[in-house]
């Protein structure tokens, strides 16, 4: 062992003598980047800038070419060495990891807006016949008018509804959808939450409908305290974001993700002004809160709004109560007692965005029926200014 040591020793010294003639006889190389967590660092001090687009953005086919050069499904990464610059579009991420984080959803990038549309006053009465139950305030579903702008600064949508009173009977159902969701009018037809008899395009993962109503109402959660739905376990809270119809209608929950359970809820702020003429409720959206569910950078929105009324009964009347909606039987001007399906009718008291009170009526009329598919009769927006909004978004 110490012959071995002291062999080692002396070609210790050999080398150690023979350094600063192996320095001379090899340059030094540039620094080689490290791969980090976030990025990769060569040690110098030269400006370098990563720019991703979100891989998971789905641009709809319906879209027109805008020119920016953006596209489904491709990244590019442009890098700034202060010296030049070089772009890369190869759908890879340039060697850098994930931080694990995912990357913020893609929004309108304009604001956008509907300005302050109007409503017939005293039109509260569906097709032409409809009353109110006993004790329900005159006027509690009687929309007035109707506000959205989007803020690109802060990516939030305000809207600002208009009603001659709001009261503790008045619940509200909005609805918002993308391109992909409209261009299914006409063929593609699913039901809306809420129990008012209301059909749409289909909307899961294309739009989102949003359940309104007065936060002070001693009604409030009705539906999500009380098991009023006779086809669903699921509860139906207010001022919450329903997801899809598909699936049992879930919600937005607190996380992000459907919810089913009001344990995890993304509940809307939701303001009142009982002082206000006509009365008015507002609220913000986030719009990052329906990125994954409603396309934030379509080129339209189309929007639906419509009232209805909820009161309270005792559990034994629950029957006359659907998905949390009044329905609409004979004796509120509805379809006739021993009508086939009589259930069709409407049970929306007033809708915006029509030409006329005249219009609204012939939309909401769902004649009686004794023979024939029913569901063919079901009121159902398919056409724009037919209840429904379509609000350009400048994308």
């Amino acid at each position: 062992m110490a012959s071995e040591i002291t062999m080692l020793d002396r070609t210790s010294l050999h080398l150690f003598a023979l350094a600063p003639l192996l320095l001379l006889a090899c340059p030094a190389d540039e620094p080689t980047p490290i791969e980090t967590a976030s990025g990769s660092s060569t040690g110098d001090t030269s400006n370098q800038t990563l720019t991703l687009s979100d891989p998971s953005v789905t641009v709809s086919d319906t879209t027109p070419d805008t020119g920016t050069g953006s596209s489904s499904g491709s990244s590019t990464a442009a890098v700034d060495s202060g010296s030049g610059s070089s772009t890369a579009d190869d759908g890879s991420d340039s060697g850098s990891e994930s931080s694990g984080e995912p990357p913020p959803p893609m929004l309108w990038e304009r604001d956008f807006g509907s300005g302050v549309l109007l409503d017939p006053e005293d039109d509260d009465y569906g097709p032409g016949d409809y009353v109110y139950p006993m004790g329900v305030d005159s006027g509690s579903s009687d929309l007035r008018t109707f506000e959205l702008d989007y803020t690109a600064v802060d990516g939030m949508l305000h809207f600002t509804l208009g009603l001659t009173t709001i009261t503790e009977n008045t619940r509200i159902s909005m609805l918002l959808l993308d391109d992909d969701a409209w261009a299914n009018a006409g063929s593609d037809i699913v039901y809306t939450v809420g129990g008012t008899e209301v059909r749409t395009p289909n909307w899961n993962d294309s739009g989102v409908q949003l359940i309104l109503m007065d936060p002070a109402s001693p009604l409030f959660d009705f539906g999500a305290i009380n098991d009023i739905d006779p086809f669903s376990d699921n509860p139906r809270p207010d001022n919450a974001i329903y997801l899809r119809e598909a699936s049992g209608a879930p919600f937005l929950g607190e996380d992000g993700m459907p919810s089913y359970s009001t344990m995890n809820l993304r509940r809307l702020d939701v303001m009142v002004d009982t002082m206000a003429d006509p009365n008015t409720m507002s609220f913000d959206v986030d719009a990052t809160w329906l990125a994954p569910y409603l396309d934030t950078q379509s080129t339209n929105l189309y929007v639906a709004v419509w009232t209805y009324t909820l009161i309270d009964l005792p559990m034994d009347q629950w029957f006359q109560i659907e998905f949390g909606a009044v329905e609409i039987t004979e004796a509120l001007g509805g379809l006739p007692v021993g009508t086939m399906d009589d259930w069709r009718d409407c049970d929306a008291y007033d809708m915006m965005f029509f030409d006329g009170a005249f219009s609204q009526e012939s939309f909401l009329d769902v004649p009686a029926m004794f023979m024939g598919d029913p569901a063919n009769t079901v009121v159902t927006f398919e056409n724009v200014d037919e209840g429904v909004l379509q609000v350009p978004t400048g994308a």
